[in-house]
């Protein structure tokens, strides 16, 4: 990789994080009860990350969704929250189909 593209990944691993974190902040909130949002907001993210990154598709959903993951688990033990890692995977994959298919 060159100079702007480690730049360029930088930047998004720094953005990808701080979208799971306040995801899962916002998920595990005491007055926050709507998981839908919360799914839409993982697949827009994470599919324009992997839009604009393809190579680290994989790497987008499971900081997005691995967040969202973790702070369900530490706070109340809903390991149902794992659904979230693979809504992660089906935006970020989606995201890598449009570039590659769709809009060339």
């Amino acid at each position: 990789m060159n100079k702007k593209s480690d730049i360029k990944f930088w930047f998004f691993l720094l953005l990808a994080c701080a979208v799971g974190y306040l995801l899962g902040r916002i998920d595990t909130s005491k007055n926050w009860n709507d998981t839908g949002i919360i799914v839409g907001l993982v697949l827009i993210f994470s599919f324009i990350l992997s839009y604009l990154m393809k190579k680290f598709a994989w790497l987008w959903a499971i900081i997005i969704g691995g967040f969202i993951f973790c702070f369900d688990v530490i706070t109340s033990g809903n390991y149902g929250a794992a659904g979230a890692i693979l809504f992660a995977f089906l935006g970020a994959y989606s995201g890598v189909f449009f570039r590659k298919y769709i809009f060339i």
